[in-house]
């Protein structure tokens, strides 16, 4: 592959459309419909196939304690770890793909990410939207306000999240 493929804005505009407007809680039995409404397949329980022109349209779609967590989704071919020109390709990308975030979204970014390099939009529903800068591809996470809320009182009580679960037997 010479040059990994990006999603523009108006492939990835109706899919936060749909993902980052949701109303949380949502009962997880309600995944493959919300699938479903951005035009993906749900495939099996935590799994479905995004239509963006990606190498690997797998989408994560996750469960916590019978809700919907997140959704999770990659918005760049993914490349080989040995892939150097591939991967500086992708870093090139990313300010790119957070603009295309920002203009679907409507507004800046809220902060970085906890932990590691990238960027978080928080919406006024309480969740919040991820782009993290990946080495081997660009992803999308979407985050329901409960997962959101679960970061923001760690890191309100100065977890460190390279050892947050370090005190757990």
């Amino acid at each position: 592959m010479s040059e990994p493929r990006i999603v523009t804005e108006q492939q990835l505009k109706p899919v936060l459309d749909v993902l980052a407007r949701l109303e949380w809680p949502i009962p997880f039995k309600q995944a493959p419909s919300i699938i479903m409404q951005v035009g993906w397949q749900f495939l099996t329980t935590n799994v479905a196939r995004s239509n963006l022109p990606v190498s690997l349209r797998t989408t994560s779609v996750l469960d916590l304690d019978g809700d919907l967590s997140s959704v999770e989704f990659r918005v760049s071919d993914t490349v080989k770890a040995d892939d150097k020109a591939g991967r500086q390709v992708l870093a090139e990308a990313f300010p790119k793909m957070s603009a295309i975030v920002t203009d679907c979204l409507g507004f800046p970014p809220t902060g970085e990410l906890w932990g590691h390099p990238g960027l978080k939009w928080d919406l006024p529903s309480g969740g919040r939207v991820n782009l993290p800068a990946g080495l081997s591809a660009l992803q999308v996470q979407i985050w329901s306000n409960r997962l959101a809320d679960i970061e923001r009182v760690q890191v309100s009580h100065g977890v460190d999240p390279e050892h947050d679960l370090d005190d757990v037997a």
